[in-house]
């Protein structure tokens, strides 16, 4: 049974670390990519948080954001740094399985902090509880959904948006119904208990047979 770690809630003014696991960094600082990159750090910084980009987050290696090595020692340098008190992703993509070996699972469960991405991000939740039991927080991505959707697709929601992942992020309540920022279906109605466990379907079954 896995003893499940749920990380220290933030407050404004904390820090927020930045991390790119899988698509590299926008190197032209006059291309959309890169204006969304900043206008999701504007969002964050909007909340009342401060951000502080990994040391190898510009760092681009073909189609990655450097190497996997290069990728998971952000991951673990910003899990040590104590100014740091939550880690989101820069952007998705299909290369996070890559640094799941470069982690350093005991230095994450010494310091336990809300790591918030999704897509292939799926990948590093599911690293992260099963080898240490640390809750995931599968929300926005930083550039991609801070920087792009709520400003592009779903401006009319954006508040909700910030509101719900603001809440994730600085309250221990239980969130309660969840407002849909998009149509959702239900498969099966019903009520149930216990831990939610999943993701990205083609991530989960891109781990199976894995530690």
């Amino acid at each position: 049974m896995i003893k499940i770690i749920k990380p220290a809630k933030l407050t404004k003014g904390d820090t927020i670390g930045i991390v790119a696991t899988s698509f590299p960094f926008p190197t032209d600082e006059t291309g959309n990519y890169y204006l969304q990159y900043r206008k999701g750090v504007k969002e964050l910084e909007s909340m009342g948080f401060r951000v502080k980009e990994g040391k190898n987050l510009r760092k681009v290696k073909w189609w990655f954001a450097g190497t996997p090595e290069e990728r998971a020692e952000d991951i673990n340098s910003l899990f040590s740094d104590p100014e740091v008190k939550a880690i989101i992703v820069h952007d998705g993509g299909q290369s996070a399985i890559a640094v799941l070996e470069h982690i350093d699972y005991e230095l994450v469960r010494a310091n336990p902090k809300p790591f918030v991405g999704f897509s292939d991000i799926t990948n590093i939740h599911c690293a992260l509880f099963t080898k240490v039991g640390l809750v995931g927080f599968h929300a926005a991505l930083l550039t991609y959904s801070l920087g792009r959707v709520w400003e592009e697709y779903l401006p009319s929601k954006k508040e909700t948006g910030k509101k719900t992942l603001l809440n994730v992020l600085t309250s221990t309540n239980a969130l309660g119904k969840i407002q849909p920022l998009t149509k959702w279906e239900c498969w099966r109605g019903g009520q149930t208990s216990g831990t939610l466990f999943g993701g990205n379907l083609s991530m989960l079954s891109s781990l199976v047979g894995t530690e």
